[in-house]
């Protein structure tokens, strides 16, 4: 959605003014079929729209976010993070690692943590963050002892480490972002948003 709005906002339009119209021909009993997004956008702009919409919605192929972001005004980078050891992003607490994600399909999914889970030791031994790491590169399954809840649990854990990747957002156009995200534009001043974008 992100992406047909950005290119609709390049050919001077937004997705609001399709689902306008698109309101307007339910009100005459229009119903809606696989065509219909692409007609719209059509009579909009006078563009044939049949290929765009079908690559954003029936392909495997990356989505265009760097180039549709930059149309809204925004500035739209990949970092490389420190590697997310067993697949789990951990917090250090003082009853242990508790766990805040567990990426999906990764060794600490497989041996079953989930979020919110505390571990308390590998191997027998106190773990700690760099405890944690450590094991991670290793090359042996490792015994993880740890709290659900109030329950002690046993895991088993095959050492492997994810490298994640961090999406940057920076506003380079305000007048466009605030246009865009209909909001004041002191509110778009140094706004910075990161979060990850994809692991591996």
């Amino acid at each position: 959605a992100l992406c047909l709005d950005a290119m609709l906002r390049e050919a001077g339009y937004s997705l609001d003014d399709v689902l306008v119209r698109l309101y307007q021909q339910a009100k005459q009993g229009q119903g809606v079929e696989e065509m219909t997004l692409a007609h719209v956008c059509q009579q909009l702009t006078g563009q044939n729209w049949q290929a765009k919409i079908e690559f954003l919605t029936h392909t495997t192929q990356p989505l265009p976010l760097k180039d549709a972001l930059a149309i809204l005004g925004i500035d739209y980078q990949i970092e490389n993070t420190q590697p997310l050891a067993f697949g789990a992003k951990v917090v250090e607490k003082p009853d242990g690692l508790s766990i805040q994600s567990v990426l999906r399909d990764s060794q600490a999914a497989y041996a079953g943590l989930s979020a919110q889970d505390t571990i308390i030791a590998l191997d027998g031994i106190k773990v700690t963050p760099a405890l944690w790491q450590r094991k991670s590169c290793g090359q042996t399954a490792i015994q993880c002892h740890g709290f659900r809840r109030d329950e002690l649990m046993t895991w088993i854990l095959q050492p492997q480490q994810y490298s994640v990747e961090k999406a940057i957002l920076k506003v380079q156009r305000e007048t466009v972002v605030a246009n865009w995200l209909d909001c004041n534009i002191d509110l778009i001043s140094d706004l910075q948003i990161s979060g990850i974008s994809n692991a591996q």
